[in-house]
């Protein structure tokens, strides 16, 4: 996971148990016991073109919009 963010943690987990597993999840992609497979990806550009792929049920595993750097 921290491949996807060049190292970096993720600046936001929305968990909807709350503190007692807040900090935890923060922190879930060093442990690896989350496994999140990315089979396809979508330049931002193309947001409507991914959002017909789900919809279609084309896609499997997690969708990624990238965006590029300048």
């Amino acid at each position: 996971m921290l491949e996807i963010t060049d190292g970096q943690k993720v600046p936001v987990v929305y968990d909807s148990v709350g503190k007692d597993t807040f900090m935890k999840s923060l922190d879930v992609v060093l442990t690896g016991a989350v496994k999140i497979e990315v089979n396809q990806t979508y330049p931002l550009k193309d947001v409507a073109r991914a959002h017909r792929d789900v919809e279609a049920r084309k896609t499997t595993g997690s969708t990624v919009l990238t965006v590029e750097r300048s």
